[in-house]
Order: C-alpha cells, then sequence, then structure tokens
C-alpha cells in the first residue's frame, strides 16, 4: 500500500484497498497513506483517501504533522490549494514543536512560497495563481 502511494499509483491503490489492504497502515515514523500521498504530492491519492476512504485529514505522524505540514515542507501547492480551496482546513494548527504548516516552509523554497509565507494563507494561492 505504501509503495503504490508513493509512486502515485491509484489504480494499484484501490485494488489492494478493495482487496482487504488497511488503509490505516503506518510506515516507522508513524506516516499514513495521506502523508506519503503529500510528500510526493500525488493529489489523486489525497483525494481518493479522504474522500473515498474516510481518511480523517487530521491525522498526525509521530512529530503531530499532518497532510498540511508534509504538503507545506516539500512545496506541494496543489495539495495546499485543494486543502484549502475544497476541504477548508486550518492551516493554523500546530505539530508537536508548535509549528504550523506554514512555519513548515523550508527558506529556499520556489519564490511564491516565501513571498506569500508572510501573509495569511488565502494570499499564497492568489500568488501562485499568477
Amino acid at each position: 500500500m505504501q509503495i503504490a502511494t508513493r509512486n502515485g499509483d491509484v489504480n494499484l491503490l484501490k485494488v489492494l484497498i478493495k482487496n482487504g489492504g488497511n488503509v490505516h497502515t503506518r510506515g516507522p515514523n508513524g506516516e499514513s497513506l495521506l502523508h506519503i500521498a503529500s510528500y510526493y504530492g500525488h493529489l489523486d491519492i489525497v483525494k481518493y483517501l479522504i474522500n473515498h476512504n474516510n481518511i480523517p485529514t487530521s491525522t498526525v505522524d509521530n512529530q503531530g504533522r499532518t497532510l498540511l505540514h508534509i504538503a507545506a515542507s516539500n512545496g506541494k501547492i496543489d495539495i495546499l490549494k485543494y486543502c484549502h480551496v475544497t476541504l477548508n482546513l486550518d492551516f493554523t494548527i500546530k505539530d508537536y514543536n508548535q509549528f504550523t504548516p506554514m512555519d513548515c516552509i523550508p527558506n529556499k523554497q520556489d519564490k511564491y512560497l516565501l513571498i506569500c509565507k508572510e501573509f495569511i494563507v488565502d494570499i499564497l494561492f492568489m500568488c501562485q495563481d499568477d
């Protein structure tokens, strides 16, 4: 399941789940399939897991990070936009180190993220659309 998710193979993931695969499986650091899909930027899998398998968006890993923290730290704008616009998720949620998803954006990330980091999350998505 984790390999199908990492590789972005939503069709294989569907087959595995249909045949009894555990959608709540965790990696060694507590990462869920949702975390893995967010890390690799597989929006189709993120949508599938949330919409068809009732995976809670509040699922955290061993460091208290949600899919938002993982997507932000890896510059996955499409996932952040989907979480903000479609799911209306809370971008002020903090991990166990008290970091919000916006705090997780690395300094070397693309210019749109850096420019928008100081503003509210709505601005992040307006900048990306330019």
